[in-house]
């Protein structure tokens, strides 16, 4: 039997833009490490609440808040940051029993990189609504694959995030590292995120319903 969803998700705080091609990214990102899916959400629904049949065979499910990272202006030929903004009433929503892995991810779709932010710091408290990214890392992250460093609030309150960057093909490698790595302390969370990295063939499996 198919497990609850995590409760009590929010799509009117959906991205406004591109909702499409973002669940057309996780699922092929999926799919491309091997997994089945089992079941989709229906048009324009946000989050994506997935669930599929992975690599070795266990069911599983993802719930997955995903926005689009936005160029910077073609105007500005000094602007050197890419930029993602979140929804600012968004509220993330995580299963309590575990069965669901969320995710909190922003896609580079013309390059087909994601950052994933750990979802366990922004529950049940709203997140920060905007974060800039050097477009030398999402070029890095395009080239290398796995990469990890901290994000400050830059004059904001709030903690040091560790945000975990990688390619389409690596997203179930992140859901698996986020089901387990998820709400660490930062220097815990960027050691494990970093052995991971150096670590193309990490196993794990993310928790099952089977």
């Amino acid at each position: 039997m198919e497990p609850k969803a995590p409760a009590s998700p929010q799509p009117c705080a959906r991205p406004t833009a591109d909702v499409e091609r973002l669940l057309a990214f996780v699922l092929d990102g999926l799919i491309q490490a091997g997994s089945r899916i089992l079941s989709r959400p229906p048009a324009g629904r946000w989050p994506f609440r997935i669930t599929f049949e992975a690599p070795r065979g266990q069911r599983a499910g993802v719930m997955v808040y995903a926005v689009a990272i936005t160029p910077p202006p073609v105007t500005s030929a000094t602007n050197e940051h890419q930029a993602f903004k979140l929804a600012d009433d968004l509220v993330i929503s995580q299963d309590p029993v575990g069965l669901f892995t969320t995710l909190l991810i922003a896609v580079d779709l013309d390059s087909g990189v994601f950052i994933s932010a750990d979802a366990a710091l922004h529950a049940p408290t709203p997140v920060r609504t905007r974060y800039e990214v050097p477009r030398a890392t999402i070029e890095r992250i395009r080239q290398n694959g796995w990469d990890v460093w901290e994000h400050d609030p830059d004059g904001e309150e709030g903690p040091t995030e560790v945000l975990i960057g990688a390619r389409q093909e690596d997203l179930y490698r992140a859901v698996l590292f986020e089901s387990v790595y998820q709400g660490l302390p930062p220097g815990d969370r960027h050691l494990m995120a970093e052995k991971w990295g150096v670590s193309p063939g990490t196993r794990g499996e993310v928790r099952s319903w089977r």
